[in-house]
């Protein structure tokens, strides 16, 4: 093997599966790093870097987890030696291979090392897009209004937009706000006009409502709604709308309303990543949960808190309190910066090209290249 290989340990400690690993340590090339909840595994995953997992072969929803979130890093499920039903349980649910705990250490060496794939390259890896050949999709949505939503989505787009294409969508049946935070000379046109079309888009309709950002050509922009779409977004209007953007770009960021909505439900299923918006007010907590269980099991594999801190709180949620109420790992923590939000916004520019070199900036720049974004692929 290489060295450097990284390898997660996904789940709860048993001495004998940390003795086998001490010493595997010490005899392979590989750095071990545990992690006790599958969520925040996934996320590391996203970050790219991972070489193979190892885990419970009694875990299977969490095996089942992590295939979906990376079919290409290697999962190894560990397994007692009387247990051998445990491990071909494993197989069946996406592991690449099991090996009893109690086994010598040259075999869990020989093991790791085969399922690590000398020969294949170290950079990250992804999980593959349902969309092959199409765009990956970014949802981002607010705990509750007024969390900064819109802001996050336009600077993401923004740095994403430096080196691929990318639309940036704000899917809501009412009253959009990205025409004026980029405030373009014409009247443009907007959601509202596909979603009172004829049944179906075509790409040139979808085309002929986008908005090209002039500092930022590789970034295009369809507007909200000016007034209020009647009866509202529907999930079978959602469907071919995504479905005609992700043929445009390499990346679709998705501006979202907090709403557990069917078209959100739509969107967020369609989505390969999804970015939850709270700030440090207590109250966002118990909005956030009650999204995400109204989202159930259509919440893609690769989920995350974005903490947004707009202005200091006398008493503010611990981030901790944040990951452990809601079961999901923090992506990004975006430090108070109103001054220069107003700022940008004045000056209709996103705030990453207006100030590149703020604190602020900076974060949100570590956003979106902590998950290691690609084309083509899921996040």
């Amino acid at each position: 093997m290489k060295p450097n290989k990284l390898v997660l340990l996904v789940g709860e400690s048993r001495p004998e599966l940390d003795a086998a690993l001490e010493r595997l340590s010490h005899t392979c090339p590989v750095r071990v790093v545990r992690m006790e909840r599958p969520a925040i595994a996934c996320a590391r995953i996203g970050g790219g870097g991972v070489d193979a997992v190892l885990l419970q072969a009694t875990a299977i929803d969490s095996i089942a987890m992590l295939r979906q979130a990376a079919p290409e890093v290697p999962i190894v499920a560990f397994c007692d030696a009387h247990d051998k039903l445990a491990g071909e349980s494993a197989i069946r649910a996406g592991a690449a291979a099991y090996l009893p705990i109690a086994n010598s250490i040259q075999d869990i060496c020989s093991l790791v090392a085969a399922e690590l794939h000398e020969d294949q390259p170290s950079g990250p890896r992804h999980r593959a897009s349902s969309r092959t050949g199409r765009a990956a999709i970014l949802a981002i949505i607010g705990s509750k209004g007024g969390v900064g939503t819109t802001t996050l989505a336009q600077n993401a787009a923004a740095i994403l937009a430096r080196d691929h294409r990318v639309v940036l969508v704000e899917l809501r049946s009412q009253f959009g706000t990205l025409r004026h935070h980029f405030l373009p000379r014409l009247p443009r046109r907007s959601l509202a006009d596909l979603m009172t079309g004829p049944a179906g888009l075509e790409i040139a309709q979808v085309e002929s409502c986008l908005w090209q950002y002039p500092r930022l050509p590789a970034l295009t922009v369809l507007f909200g709604p000016p007034g209020i779409i009647q009866p509202g977004l529907s999930p079978a209007q959602v469907l071919p709308l995504l479905d005609a953007i992700a043929q445009l770009a390499d990346y679709v960021v998705l501006d979202m309303p907090p709403s557990c909505s069917g078209a959100n439900r739509t969107a967020i299923q369609q989505a390969d990543l999804l970015a939850l918006v709270l700030e440090r007010d207590p109250i966002c907590l118990p909005c956030a949960k009650a999204l995400l269980e109204a989202f159930g099991n259509v919440t893609p594999a690769l989920a995350g808190l974005v903490v947004v801190n707009r202005v200091g709180l006398a008493t503010p949620f611990d981030l901790s309190q944040a990951e452990a109420q809601l079961d999901i790992p923090i992506f990004s923590a975006i430090p108070p910066a109103p001054e220069l939000c107003i700022a940008s916004r004045q000056a209709f520019t996103p705030l990453v090209l207006f100030d590149p070199e703020s604190m602020v900036a900076g974060c949100m720049d570590q956003f979106v290249s902590h998950l290691r974004i690609r084309a083509g692929a899921a996040f």
